[in-house]
């Protein structure tokens, strides 16, 4: 809750005219609302992140921030929780670029978002949380570069509407 409190909201949450009930959500939790079902699972251990994959009917879109890219390999519960998805939403945070160091084993989170995608069959795959620094030009040709790998990636974009129903 206090990251509703300044410098992170401008008003109070009690000055909200709505009635707030919370839940403290954890890894492993099943959360049912009519024909939707949200599942959570830890995605990395040092900042206790969580990814949620939303199911209605036979749809599926998986949202996965702040993940663990210090491994060579993806979370195991990562793959589960994107198993067969329509969508995935993967923090793909920055280029190449800022993983250069040869002595490490990490993969840039974008790659890392392909081989989730790829070894978990998701249909579409949306990187989003880019380097403030890229101007589009760049962002463009880092799209072009990620679908060379994974032609049903693409950029996250301001105002992107994702569509469940459309095909891939």
């Amino acid at each position: 809750m206090d990251q509703m409190l300044r410098p992170n909201f401008f008003k109070p949450l009690q000055t909200m005219k709505a009635q707030m009930t919370f839940h403290n959500i954890k890894p492993g939790c099943r959360i049912e609302l009519d024909d939707v079902v949200v599942e959570a699972l830890s995605l990395n251990r040092h900042t206790s992140a969580l990814g949620y994959r939303v199911n209605w009917r036979d749809r599926a879109i998986v949202y996965a921030s702040d993940t663990d890219s210090g491994r060579e390999n993806p979370d195991p519960n990562l793959i589960f929780l994107a198993n067969q998805a329509n969508v995935l939403i993967f923090d793909g945070t920055y280029a190449d670029t800022a993983y250069s160091d040869p002595k490490s084993y990490q993969l840039a989170p974008w790659r890392l978002g392909v081989t989730v995608a790829q070894t978990s069959s998701v249909e579409r795959l949306v990187l989003f949380h880019h380097n403030p620094c890229h101007d589009d030009a760049y962002l463009d040709q880092l799209e072009s570069q990620i679908q060379a790998v994974f032609p049903q990636a693409c950029l996250a974009q301001e105002g992107m509407i994702i569509d469940l129903l459309a095909s891939p």
